[in-house]
């Protein structure tokens, strides 16, 4: 997403100047003004480390990564400490992009963030994967990004980040290696960031990430509103599958609807809804996913109906008896067993606690 403050309010009009009420666009900024992949690199601030190499293929297709590695002397090691400016009394999201660098990586990645009124730790914990499964580097095959999120105290002004820390087993084996590519601070509870892959060199693939936004506590409904999502689809389109752009429903995902790109049947959008776990109704309308072009996606439901529209092309789907989704959280690039990640850029999220009409969809497709 897009570099943003703070949750934003806006006030909606139909053609004829009607109001149409208010609409909620979640932001979040970058507080990392230094560039995503360290600069002036990465830095050791206890023993037993090592740069092995600084000229890694990382997560962007760049050789920009960093491989470190880490003496197998049992103990505790960090790598990088930064003074960040921040906010008092406010939730932010640390991320980290890692790949073990061979069977001996370390299992377990840990952030240590301080603040600067009392110098208390206030963020410690360790880092888990965007599906919420702990970030376990020698398990995983590739670059796998990690989050943890924190709260700053009433008087902060400036964060000590300790972006990896590393507890060693001291095993028999070799020393523990790790690749570390970047780190990303932001305000709100989960991270809405991305990778721009450039695709120049072919050598690295990426996988979108996941940015889901509860709506508790905000005037969200559960038996009726309108989504609307602006994206742009990525430089290489799936050749099966289905790649989930939006999803809204409850947290525990029995209940969803929302709009896939069908790779089974020509890059085709797939609208849908389910209840108790059971898919209730699809809708089709016309045209395909293309590369690297930019769409404005919406969905409205409510009990008598729903309606989806792609870039001003509106279609109905049929009313369904069995009522309408709970809608407690959304969920862009959004990741099921049965599908994949969305892998492309979210620009805008807007949302409703009500249905719009299809005039009023195909002006903000258009």
């Amino acid at each position: 997403m897009g570099a943003i403050a703070a949750d934003t309010f806006h006030a909606d009009h139909d053609e004829a100047g009607r109001p149409l009420g208010y609409s909620s666009e979640e932001q979040r900024s970058n507080l990392l003004h230094d560039t995503e992949t360290f600069q002036s690199g990465w830095t050791k601030s206890s023993p037993g480390i090592s740069l092995i190499s600084a000229m890694e293929i990382a997560p962007d297709g760049q050789a920009d990564g960093e491989l470190w590695e880490f003496d197998q002397t049992a103990g505790t090691r960090q790598v990088s400490q930064a003074s960040i400016a921040c906010a008092g009394n406010t939730t932010y999201s640390l991320s980290i992009w890692v790949k073990g660098g061979n069977a001996n990586a370390p299992t377990l990645l840990r952030s240590r963030v301080t603040g600067n009124v009392s110098g208390t730790i206030i963020g410690g914990a360790a880092y888990t994967k965007l599906n919420g499964d702990t970030l376990n580097p020698r398990a995983e095959s590739g670059w796998v990004r990690g989050a943890v999120s924190f709260t700053t105290g009433a008087g902060d002004t400036t964060l000590t980040v300790t972006a990896v820390e590393v507890q060693t087993d001291g095993g028999p084996n070799s020393d523990a290696q790790l690749l570390l590519w970047g780190t990303m601070l932001e305000a709100g509870l989960f991270p809405s960031s991305y990778i721009a892959n450039p695709g120049a060199s072919g050598t690295v693939t990426r996988s979108a990430d996941i940015l889901t936004i509860p709506v508790a506590d905000r005037f969200a409904a559960n038996d009726a509103g309108t989504i609307l999502v602006e994206w742009r689809s990525p430089a290489g389109l799936k050749a099966s599958g289905q790649s989930y752009i939006l999803m809204a429903g409850n947290v525990d995902t029995t209940e969803q609807i929302g709009i896939n790109a069908n790779h089974n049947n020509g890059h085709s959008f797939d609208f849908g809804w389910r209840i108790g776990g059971v898919w209730k109704s699809t809708l089709r309308p016309a045209g395909s996913a293309a590369a690297l072009t930019d769409y404005r996606s919406a969905i409205a439901w409510a009990r008598d109906g729903s309606r989806i529209a792609f870039n001003n092309g509106v279609s109905a789907s049929t009313a369904s008896a069995d009522g309408v989704p709970a809608v407690e959280e959304f969920r862009i690039g959004y990741l099921t067993p049965s599908s994949s990640w969305s892998n492309g850029w979210i620009r805008r999220l807007r949302y409703w606690p009500y249905r719009l009409g299809d005039g009023d969809l195909a002006r903000l497709t258009a």
